[in-house]
């Protein structure tokens, strides 16, 4: 498989599941297990494609998604961003302004522990 048509192929996998993102907290379940299976058959037909944090947070946050219609929206409007980008063979990269949830809660322990101390301090 070429590598535009590996892009169009999880392109074509990413669609389907959008297409078929759950209404119904019925429906969580089932979409779970197809999110679960296009990241194992991912890995098997292309090791050498990392997905985005943007698509991982597509893919766990169904439920999210059933909760918040305005969530929902702007997922919405992200993988299907991410879905053109691949059918015409880019490969999506992370939006340069975005932060990692992870930086942004390491600064903000930082800044706690920070805080505590002085605190800390100042009452002793």
């Amino acid at each position: 498989m070429t590598d535009l048509a590996k892009l169009q192929f999880i392109a074509q996998q990413l669609e389907q599941l959008k297409t078929s993102s759950p209404l119904k907290h019925e429906d969580l379940d089932q979409w779970y297990e197809q999110a679960h299976k296009f990241t194992q058959d991912l890995a098997t037909t292309a090791p050498e494609f990392v997905l985005t944090a943007f698509v991982w947070r597509y893919l766990s946050d169904a439920d999210m998604r059933l909760k918040y219609s305005e969530y929902r929206t702007k997922q919405d409007e992200g993988i299907t961003k991410i879905i053109s980008e691949l059918k015409s063979g880019v490969i999506p990269v992370e939006d340069e302004r975005s932060v990692p949830f992870q930086v942004v809660l390491a600064v903000v322990s930082i800044i706690v522990a920070a805080l505590y101390f002085v605190w800390k301090w100042i009452t002793a």
